[in-house]
């Protein structure tokens, strides 16, 4: 599969799924702007390890948040 290359003024889309963890979707609903939110975060990604392909290291990395239903409370 060819990669695709982004460039300055292309759109990117971001899609939710509606079985996604919860704490995403909370934390998705308080972006008033969810574009420069992703940006900020892309930026801090950058300024602490600079430019990667993530996608060949969070699958091993990322730390899971439990489902609501696995949180005794």
């Amino acid at each position: 599969m060819k990669k695709s290359k982004y460039l300055a003024g292309d759109t990117l889309v971001v899609r939710l799924r509606k079985d996604e963890d919860p704490e995403i979707l909370k934390w998705a609903e308080k972006q008033n702007e969810i574009g420069d939110a992703i940006r900020y975060l892309i930026e801090e990604e950058i300024r602490k390890n600079g430019i990667k392909d993530l996608s060949q290291h969070i699958p091993a990395k990322r730390l899971k948040l439990p489902k609501s239903q696995n949180i005794n409370m």
